[in-house]
């Protein structure tokens, strides 16, 4: 996913891809603070207005999901959270690229947002105390280091479907990704 915050002073990134060539973007490696292996992986993002955003992601054992948390500390007024999931639909050997046959509009189901990207593939299902916003767009020529290393295909295009909100200033941000 990728995502940014946004609060009084300006807007923010808390994520980063690499693209092809070698592109990081957005950049902001400058802002990332500490992290924390234990219990689970935890990322401490300082924002130039001083509050900072802190990011944990759990992997129960046993479930094929991730949960994603986010909150805020320091004082504001407002820290808004957008988040842009980001999704394929292949298999684990091969790579995605742009085409007009991914369905990007999810259904939901009991609160949920579940997408089904292709034909036969299984969906991935999102629940989330934030706001969806519908707004397809992909995301070409990332670039994956260890696939290239080994010399193989290592560029995928992904498909964002939208953007899911969350105001920090009142409430943790909470996303379960379930596939």
């Amino acid at each position: 996913f990728e995502g940014w915050v946004s609060t009084d002073q300006g807007r923010y990134p808390i994520s980063s891809q690499r693209y092809s060539p070698d592109v990081v973007s957005p950049d902001n490696r400058g802002s990332m603070g500490d992290f924390d292996p234990e219990p689970w992986p935890s990322w401490r993002i300082q924002l130039p207005d001083g509050c900072t955003v802190v990011q944990e992601i759990f992997i129960p054992k046993g479930v094929t999901g991730t949960v994603v948390s986010w909150r805020i500390e320091g004082k504001t007024k407002r820290a808004l959270l957008d988040v842009r999931p980001f999704f394929s639909g292949r298999g684990i050997h091969l790579l995605h690229r742009e085409n007009k046959n991914f369905r990007f509009s999810p259904e939901t189901v009991n609160g949920c947002l579940k997408w089904t990207p292709y034909e036969g593939v299984p969906a991935t299902v999102i629940y989330s105390n934030g706001e969806y916003r519908h707004d397809p767009l992909w995301y070409r020529n990332f670039k994956y280091d260890e696939e290239h290393k080994r010399g193989v295909d290592s560029e995928e295009d992904l498909a964002a479907p939208g953007v899911i909100q969350w105001d920090l200033s009142r409430e943790e941000a909470l996303a379960v990704f379930l596939a």
